[in-house]
């Protein structure tokens, strides 16, 4: 079946096996379906309530709109119509970095949280800057993702040279 091990914090190591081609079709396959299971897990955590504010309404249209743009951003930083094995390098630094972000921004908004109790935020005000937090880590985590994608077929263009 092939080599199916999975990196889950190394993305230097993953950006060496991309490069190199040592990810396997099947390790690709669990990377698309691990991706496949945040989006889902996102899209639950993002469903419609009868109880929606502005805020909420536009944070998960800022949430379709970003994914799309930050994935036309990456798939542009990768060489775009020219580019070779997007979806490859995307799944997989994807993967990567959603582990990160769950470690890394788990930080921000536990200060975020206990700062909105402390100095006792309005409901709406509380909303609002809960979705200026996330939407902020999405453009961070799109940002990081193009900027890895591209190191990635960078350093492929300068091994063929």
């Amino acid at each position: 079946m092939g080599n199916t091990s999975l990196c889950f914090w190394s993305i230097e190591r993953l950006k060496r096996q991309l490069i190199g081609q040592e990810i396997s079709v099947v390790q690709e396959f669990i990377y698309l379906l691990l991706v496949l299971l945040i989006q889902f897990v996102n899209g639950m955590l993002l469903a419609p309530d009868p109880t929606d504010t502005l805020s909420d309404v536009f944070f998960r249209w800022f949430s379709i709109g970003g994914t799309f743009i930050g994935t036309v951003f990456a798939f542009l930083r990768n060489g775009g119509p020219k580019g070779r094995e997007f979806q490859k390098r995307f799944f997989a630094l994807y993967w990567i970095l959603t582990i990160r972000f769950l470690l890394i921004g788990f930080f921000p908004i536990v200060l975020w949280a206990y700062g909105s109790v402390a100095i006792n935020l309005t409901d709406e005000v509380s909303r609002w800057s809960e979705t200026i937090l996330f939407a902020s880590l999405q453009l961070v985590f799109y940002w990081r993702l193009s900027f890895h994608i591209a190191s990635v077929a960078c350093s492929e263009e300068h091994a063929q040279v």
